[in-house]
């Protein structure tokens, strides 16, 4: 539980500083409109180094590419819905209240993410012991028929030679 709630809590600094990068380079390439058609080519390519920014900032802290994939998607996921409320209360001129509402609804559906993700990994775990005790019982079946096969011959051997 602590262990799922420490995690949490740097998923959240991690989400922050992800963000907060992809937010600076987003806002200043879009704050003003382009000029020339051939300037939003460049305004895709800085969102694209925005977002590999991003993504380069989750590699910092979580060295496999599969669970910084697990994370950006548990923290986008929390994301999108604690953006609804931040949305409305901001529109609503509430936007002090609105990173409150934010981290209300973010950290609830991260840290179940966080949890459910650790549950999945025990599973995984327990399954990977049963495979091993399924291969050992099968080494041992396998053992067994070849000395029932070895008792096999050697009562057919008895029988016929009468040793």
């Amino acid at each position: 539980m602590i262990d799922t709630l420490l995690k949490t809590l740097k998923l959240f600094g991690v989400f922050f500083l992800g963000s907060v990068g992809f937010g600076f380079i987003a806002n200043g390439v879009t704050a003003s409109p382009p000029r020339y058609s051939d300037d939003w080519i460049a305004v895709l390519l800085f969102l694209m180094i925005a977002f590999a920014f991003e993504v380069w900032i989750y590699k910092k802290f979580y060295r496999e590419w599969r669970v910084v994939f697990l994370y950006y998607m548990i923290t986008h996921f929390s994301a999108f819905f604690a953006g609804i409320p931040w949305f409305f209360l901001v529109v609503a001129d509430y936007s002090d209240q609105a990173w409150v509402a934010f981290a209300l609804v973010w950290f609830p559906i991260a840290y179940f993410s966080m949890f459910q993700l650790g549950y999945f990994q025990r599973l995984e775990q327990k399954v990977k012991e049963q495979q091993a005790q399924i291969d050992g019982f099968t080494d041992q079946k396998i053992q067994i028929q070849k000395q029932m096969e070895m008792i096999k011959t050697r009562l057919d051997n008895q029988r016929r030679y009468g040793k």
